[in-house]
């Protein structure tokens, strides 16, 4: 079984309120841990760049009118 792991440390710079459960603290741990099992060189893990999902993408799992609404916000 191949198992992706999309990483890059610019996503420890997400920051979010203090009680999201986004944070970057989480994610250094859980980077950490798998570091420290040697997971992140194990067979079948293959690990990938990010990148910027396409419209398409993101209408996979958003309605287009909440994609719409989300790009409108960010102007």
């Amino acid at each position: 079984m191949t198992t992706a792991l999309i990483y890059d440390p610019i996503f420890l710079e997400h920051i979010t309120p203090a009680n999201h459960p986004e944070q970057p603290q989480r994610l250094q741990v859980a980077m950490d841990v798998l570091q420290a099992l040697n997971w992140l060189e194990r067979d079948g893990l293959v690990q990938l760049a990010p990148r910027a999902d396409s419209e398409d993408d993101l209408a996979a799992v958003h309605e287009r009118e909440y994609i719409r609404k989300v790009e409108t916000a960010a102007r």
